[in-house]
């Protein structure tokens, strides 16, 4: 994977109603939150993607709040957590 070229992180402006998802870049958290480390090597894990539980192009996800997936590529682990607003 390469460094989001975007600093903020964001991709473009989703349209109106729809969830907001993001692949790469810097985890856009509802709250702050440390970065997870992998539970094998103990090393800062790589942001691969946040899915909203927003509305789709198709129906409403079944869950609510955004789920964030990262990844170890030295150690094949994925951690993904979901957060929900305070």
């Amino acid at each position: 994977m390469e460094p989001h070229p975007n600093p903020r992180g964001f991709g473009d402006t989703s349209p109106g109603g729809l969830g907001v998802h993001q692949v790469g870049g810097a985890p856009p958290w509802v709250r702050l939150e440390t970065h997870p480390l992998c539970p094998d090597c103990r090393v800062p894990m790589q942001f691969l993607a946040s899915i909203d539980s927003g509305l789709t192009s198709f129906e409403r996800l079944p869950w609510k709040g955004p789920l964030f997936g990262f990844w170890c590529d030295a150690c094949s682990v994925s951690w993904t957590r979901r957060q929900l607003a305070s």
